[in-house]
């Protein structure tokens, strides 16, 4: 698929030359500009912080061992991103919310090992 831009999806030339498009410039002005915006964004490979309220972080993590990992508010889902180390496939992974109102983590790595593994979380608000 050839890439997107304003010039294909908003033809003003094309609009101006109307009786509604001498009318509505400063509209089709708007939506040219916001379109080469979103366009220009999406190029630019935008992340999970930029598009919802998340938090992104690599936290240190042995199979099967629950651990507390620090946020900011309570979060409404939880997902593993990646796991930084070579070799090691998340097998399982889950998480709650603690009695005290903090986010409880455990994933099981394969293989199995007692290693502490880096692993990238998508902490959804």
């Amino acid at each position: 698929m050839g890439k997107l831009s304003v010039s294909k999806l908003i033809d003003t030339s094309k609009f101006l030359k109307t009786q509604a498009g001498s009318e509505l410039v400063d509209l089709f002005d708007y939506l040219a500009r916001f379109t080469d915006q979103v366009l220009g964004a999406f190029r630019n490979q935008l992340t999970f912080e930029d598009n919802f309220r998340a938090e992104v972080p690599t936290v240190a993590l042995q199979s099967g061992v629950e651990t507390e990992v620090k946020t900011t508010s309570t979060p409404r889902g939880v997902l593993v991103s990646r796991v930084l180390s070579q070799g090691v496939a998340v097998d399982s992974f889950g998480w709650h919310i603690s009695q005290s109102g903090r986010l409880v983590v455990r994933c099981v790595f394969d293989p199995v090992s007692s290693d502490v593994n880096k692993v990238t979380l998508v902490i959804l608000y």
